[in-house]
């Protein structure tokens, strides 16, 4: 996880890499001290990250398909949602809820999408496994593959798409600090959407 880009002197967009970057999310708190977070999290899975949860061993069955959407991020983003509801501090579930993302999947994929996918998706799985040094690489490869299928990837530009309006109304219309944590693999298009949607002065951290 590193820092991707500064919006103005007010906040930073952050890509998430990996699942263990606790002290790294802690000291961005600490040297930006946001008001408001956004957080690459459904609004319903908030309640399945809690810390009592957690305890009781509750699987996230109800949110947004973490796999489809973006294999990334469930736990690391329910690390940051307990720090945020911690220090009091905002926070904004930037991914479609579940009516929302079931919306768009039926919009996008249609019956040869799916056959495609069913068709190579033990292949493409048993590539990635030889590949793939960690988890995380696994779940790019495999992302990768999917995106290369039309229907796949008219839905990730859709979601990306929903991801950039709620950062822009719930997050950059407020004169606040923040910090935007998103998948890694997926900030470079929200950002490209965030400037050329909405005219957002977006500098890259070199």
């Amino acid at each position: 996880m590193r820092p991707l880009y500064t919006i103005g002197d007010r906040g930073l967009v952050v890509g998430i890499a990996d699942e263990h970057d606790d002290k790294k999310v802690l000291r961005i708190f600490e040297e930006i001290h946001p008001e408001i977070v956004g957080v690459a999290i459904a609004e319903e899975d908030l309640y399945y990250v809690s810390s009592v949860n957690k305890a009781e061993g509750t699987e996230n069955k109800h949110g947004s398909d973490e796999c489809e959407m973006s294999g990334m991020v469930s736990s690391i983003s329910g690390d940051i949602a307990e720090l945020c509801s911690a220090k009091g501090i905002k926070i904004v579930p930037l991914y479609p809820n579940w009516e929302e993302y079931m919306n768009m999947f039926c919009q996008c994929v249609g019956g040869l999408d799916l056959i495609i996918y069913s068709m190579a998706a033990r292949r493409m799985h048993k590539k990635a496994m030889r590949k793939a040094r960690s988890e995380y690489e696994y779940r790019i490869l495999m992302r990768n593959f999917r995106m290369r299928i039309k229907g796949y990837g008219k839905l990730e530009k859709m979601v990306c798409n929903h991801i950039a309006r709620i950062i822009w109304e719930k997050i950059l219309n407020f004169d606040k600090r923040f910090v935007i944590f998103l998948d890694y693999e997926r900030v470079d298009n929200v950002v490209d959407i965030l400037r050329r949607e909405y005219s957002i002065h977006i500098s890259p951290i070199q």
